[in-house]
């Protein structure tokens, strides 16, 4: 599903782009990369009023970003928190050109076709609204409203309603300090999610960003937050605590696009995977899941060193472990440990370091293997 969304995209926003040379959007990408990379601090708010660079982003980034959604959507859904519904109200903060309400419109249309669903997004630049409007006319599903408004990023708009999902993709590292991404979460959490209503926050997968996305979970999750993804547990973040060296990100797989292939050949970038941190967060007494003792998620890919394996695991209790296994203790028991990659959701019937007898089960996978989703095999 979320392949056939991605080539929607890909296909729609080629045509919306026009006939301009694969070679000419490789040098505006690689401007707005090192926009969002080395001169980060330096990059205005409405830096897509600037043709170019709304021109890069829908060739260079687009795809990439609305990946993410569509993985978030998808994981909602799969774990019941996106139940069946006829209508769905979606908020896209700093929506640019609507990566996220497009994503979300054609993961909505595949999971539910007869739904309605109404969009709105917020954004500071008015190009490019104007330019999310053209684009959700374009792409987005015929029975999906996408609806635009300019103005500065903010949870107290008393005018937009309440929300099924509210998402902010791309959103909370743009402010400087803690205090603004923490006084808008409250704020979504409490006065903009309907009964059961999601706020999915999706940052760049960088340390210097992911590190306070980290702060800012245990922050909401000791108020009135319950970490729904990829937590497992509402307690203190124990990566954040253990040392001051690595964050929670991940990886999606995926079948690059064309477009995307024949960028990173010529900018030198590499989205052969895409590199995501992310919350899924809800208000107490709703989407509340108790899970079982010895349930973890997977948060490091495997250390292999010689005679060994490991894994760092993230457990339902709060606790972080680094899980071992020596290759002449593999078994059929613990064979899940071989399959298992970062992301996964386990379940280990050991206190650690397992023997041939232990238990060690993948009890749900970040992504199904491509052969499964009926994508094409992944280039090597």
């Amino acid at each position: 599903m979320i392949s056939t969304c991605l080539d929607i995209l890909e296909r729609k926003i080629i045509e919306h782009i026009g006939p301009v040379a694969v070679s000419a959007l490789a040098d505006d990408v690689i401007r707005l990369s090192a926009s969002f990379t080395e001169e980060r601090d330096e990059l205005p708010h409405e830096y897509l009023d600037d043709p170019r660079s709304l021109r890069a982003y829908l060739a260079g980034f687009l795809l990439t970003n609305a990946a993410k959604v569509l993985h978030c959507l998808e994981e909602a859904f799969e774990t019941g928190l996106i139940p069946a519904g006829s209508f769905f109200r979606i908020l896209d903060l700093g929506c640019g050109p609507g990566t996220a309400s497009l994503a979300a419109s054609l993961y909505l249309s595949s999971r539910f076709p007869s739904a309605r669903a109404e969009f709105t997004g917020v954004d500071r630049s008015g190009a490019a609204l104007a330019e999310a409007d053209r684009l959700f006319q374009r792409i987005g599903s015929v029975r999906h409203r996408f609806k635009g408004c300019a103005g500065k990023i903010d949870a107290d708009r008393p005018s937009d309603g309440l929300f099924d999902i509210v998402i902010a993709a791309n959103v909370l590292n743009e402010f400087r300090g803690r205090e603004t991404p923490l006084k808008l979460c409250r704020g979504i959490l409490g006065n903009r999610l309907l009964p059961g209503g999601l706020l999915v926050v999706i940052d760049p997968a960088l340390k210097k960003t992911t590190r306070p996305l980290m702060e800012l979970r245990d922050e909401l999750a000791s108020e009135s937050a319950v970490p729904l993804s990829p937590c497992l547990h509402g307690r203190a973040c124990p990566m954040l605590s253990a040392n001051e060296r690595d964050w929670c990100h991940f990886y999606l797989e995926w079948q690059r696009p064309r477009l995307i292939e024949q960028l990173d050949s010529l900018t030198g970038l590499d989205h052969r995977l895409i590199k995501m941190a992310y919350l899924i967060l809800a208000n107490k007494g709703e989407g509340n899941r108790e899970r079982g003792a010895g349930i973890y998620r997977v948060v490091s890919s495997p250390i292999v060193s010689k005679g060994k394996r490991e894994l760092v695991l993230c457990g339902s209790d709060g606790t972080l472990v680094r899980a071992m296994r020596q290759n002449k203790h593999a078994s059929e028991s613990n064979e899940g440990f071989e399959l298992a990659r970062r992301g996964d959701i386990v379940s280990m019937g050991a206190s650690g370091k397992l023997l041939p007898g232990d238990s060690f089960d993948v009890v749900r996978r970040w992504q199904r293997p491509p052969q499964e989703r009926g994508d094409k095999s992944r280039e090597s």
